[in-house]
């Protein structure tokens, strides 16, 4: 197949979905998990939740037990007991095997009966589930009372436990958790943890292997609780995506293995205080390097007995973490590489987002990476879908101009492809009748401009569509959402944004005014918008387009301009990050940046 018949997308929109699976640690937890202490509660015999009531009501609440019977109504008992003031108080237990379910609490009036019978001062209702909010009301706002001459001070008082309230009273009582609860994986007094530590140079991707003693020399210095053990040991790049990339899938690279224990008078042992000293002591052995070291450590873990197996077990207690050293600074690779740093707040943790509180402006971080097999079999299905959507577009071919290719990129609705057929021709194809009002834009500018342009037929859409190619471009790809993220990151290889929508007092100034300010200052940074040409003429359609253009990459710093029919002007700020610099420092020094623009912004308007 010639070059000239090779078609490649270069834009268009894939839909993929997502379901989100808990890992095995969120399922096994060093404390027992609200939802799970719901599930175990759910699944157990209705009689065992009576006596599990009884010792909550015991263990946690001081009552001394009186007697246990048979409640009215099905999967319902009574507990009497003698609470810590000295009063009688009766409690229903009501379980259920679906704890979302809510309870009308019918019987709620035959209990209140009983504990006026017994002598009791307090009913209290006890459901691993929930209450309706009727049920609740009879009780909160003493609906029982209603039409009784009887003093309330003289009658029972009614009260009920749900499963939350159960949850509140116990997740800090060991007793109730050792008893109950030992099958949850809840461990008391951890006293050591293990971890394996990856040690790599960047950019360059090359692992290092760590001095045991110098290790050991670190960590003293960091002068913690913590005491140390640790050996040189094995990993593989299974473990690091994008390590030792040259390695065969399975070959051995250095790693450490370290042990961190703490002696059991020094009160809770801190799990992140230990792993990081540890991953920091590992770094700051490592000496000096043009570039940045970056430290995998992996999930800690520890030995726990499991009485029932008679045998012990290794469990992970903690996730994985990543550290970086830049010169002399040791810190969490994520905070290092995307966080703004003080004064900004995240909102969804999915995304590479933060917005500024003081100016509402917007922080993104998108990181280049490298795309592995695995993905770019991804990729191909998705370019197989594309394909397919492609054969009910409608196509235009121009020739492959820079200029065109602006066109394009302005009048691509999100349903749209741009496609590049060899070197000479570009393609926009749009799926009818959504993409009508761009294809008539498309030909009155080129008619006007005396741009050619041709419509494909159908014969020549198939031919185009069998050209396409199914395999991934690039190497790499850019990524800005936190499920994609693989670690190291590239620091070397970001684009960062700051954009914020801004209102200006005065008129704005004509269109051409705005993209002149554009240009000039992107010239600043690298890029000619006139490619060394004196002047450049172009159509009405095209100037939004060049004004407000966020998909190509221009320079080492770009700036966009868009504007709303408020009147609201939004000013969006990119830079290529090509430095080791830290998150925080970069999106300060773009606030003044973006500060500056809005004052000239200011201005160029028309008072």
């Amino acid at each position: 197949m010639s070059n000239e018949d090779t078609v490649r997308i270069m834009r268009a929109i894939s839909v993929e979905y997502y379901h989100a699976i808990p890992s095995e640690l969120e399922l096994l937890t060093v404390t027992p998990e609200q939802n799970a202490i719901f599930q175990y509660l759910s699944a157990v015999d209705p009689h065992r939740f009576q006596e599990f009531v009884a010792d909550v009501l015991v263990l946690t609440e001081g009552h001394r037990l009186v007697d246990v019977t048979g409640g009215p109504g099905d999967e319902k008992q009574d507990i009497l007991t003698e609470a810590p003031g000295g009063y009688r108080q009766l409690t229903q237990c009501k379980h259920t095997v679906n704890y979302a379910a809510k309870s009308s609490g019918d019987e709620l009036d035959l209990m209140f009966g009983a504990a006026f019978r017994k002598d009791c001062k307090v009913a209290l209702y006890v459901t691993n589930g929930d209450l309706t909010p009727q049920a609740k009301r009879y009780i909160n706002d003493r609906e029982y009372l209603r039409g009784s001459s009887a003093n309330p001070e003289t009658v029972p008082r009614m009260e009920y436990w749900t499963g939350r309230q159960i949850w509140e009273r116990i997740a800090n009582n060991s007793q109730i958790l050792n008893k109950w609860f030992s099958g949850a994986a809840q461990v008391h007094g951890l006293r050591s943890v293990s971890v394996h530590l990856i040690s790599t140079e960047m950019p360059d991707r090359v692992v290092r292997e760590c001095d045991p003693e110098s290790v050991k020399f670190a960590f003293k210095a960091l002068e913690t609780s913590f005491t140390l053990t640790v050996e040189r040991w094995f990993s593989s790049r299974h473990d690091v995506p994008g390590t030792a990339q040259q390695l065969p899938l399975g070959a051995p690279i250095p790693a450490l293995k370290a042990q961190i224990s703490e002696s059991s008078g020094s009160g809770p042992f801190n799990l992140d205080a230990g792993v990081t000293s540890v991953g920091s002591a590992a770094l700051a052995s490592l000496g000096s390097t043009s570039g940045w070291f970056h430290q995998f450590v992996s999930a800690p873990s520890s030995v726990f007995a499991v009485h029932d197996l008679r045998r012990p077990i290794m469990c992970e207690v903690g996730n994985a973490r990543w550290l970086v050293k830049v010169g002399d600074e040791i810190e969490d690779e994520f905070t290092w590489s995307f966080d703004p740093g003080a004064g900004f707040s995240r909102g969804d943790e999915g995304d590479l987002s933060w917005t500024h509180d003081a100016t509402g402006a917007e922080w993104n971080v998108v990181v280049n990476q490298p795309i592995g097999p695995d993905e770019a079999y991804g990729i191909r299905l998705l370019q197989q879908q594309l394909i397919r959507s492609a054969s009910k577009h409608k196509f235009w071919r121009l020739s492959s101009t820079q200029r065109n290719m602006d066109l394009l990129q302005a009048l691509a609705t999100r349903e749209g492809m741009i496609l590049q057929q060899g070197d000479e021709h570009l393609l926009l194809a749009l799926s009818m009748p959504d993409g009508a009002p761009a294809a008539a834009r498309l030909e009155a500018y080129c008619t006007r401009n005396d741009v050619p342009y041709e419509v494909l037929n159908d014969d020549e859409v198939q031919k185009v569509i069998s050209h396409i190619e199914e395999l991934p471009q690039s190497d790499s790809k850019m990524v800005s959402q936190v499920r994609e993220l693989e670690s190291p990151v590239d620091l070397t290889d970001r684009l960062v944004s700051l954009h914020v929508m801004a209102r200006f007092a005065g008129k704005l100034p004509p269109l051409i005014k705005l993209l002149t300010y554009k240009w000039e200052y992107e010239a600043r940074w690298g890029f000619d918008a006139l490619n060394g040409e004196d002047r450049l003429t172009l159509g009405s359609e095209e100037i939004l387009g060049r004004l407000f253009d966020t998909q190509t990459l221009r320079g080492s710093e770009m700036l966009d301009i868009g504007l709303s029919e408020k009147g609201e002007v939004l000013l969006y700020l990119r830079r290529r990050v090509t430095s080791t610099a830290r998150a925080s420092a970069i999106a300060s020094e773009l606030l003044g940046e973006l500060q500056r623009i809005q004052e000239d912004m200011n201005s160029l308007t028309e008072l």
